[in-house]
């Protein structure tokens, strides 16, 4: 038998767009795809949910 957990995490992510013109909603985007898309992971995410979503531009 399964049991379902939830868990909250908090991350911190670096990383490099090739398209200048990248907002807030491409890079959640990418995020959500990136954690569902978990090639031989032992689990599965059920549900994915940005409660606060700060991005800024760095160089």
């Amino acid at each position: 038998m399964s049991k379902k957990i939830k868990a909250k995490v908090l991350i911190d992510i670096e990383t490099d767009f090739d398209d200048n013109e990248a907002d807030m909603e491409t890079v959640k985007y990418c995020l959500e795809q990136d954690l569902q898309d978990r090639k031989g992971a032992s689990w599965t995410v059920n549900a994915i949910q940005f409660k606060e979503f700060h991005m800024k531009e760095e160089n």
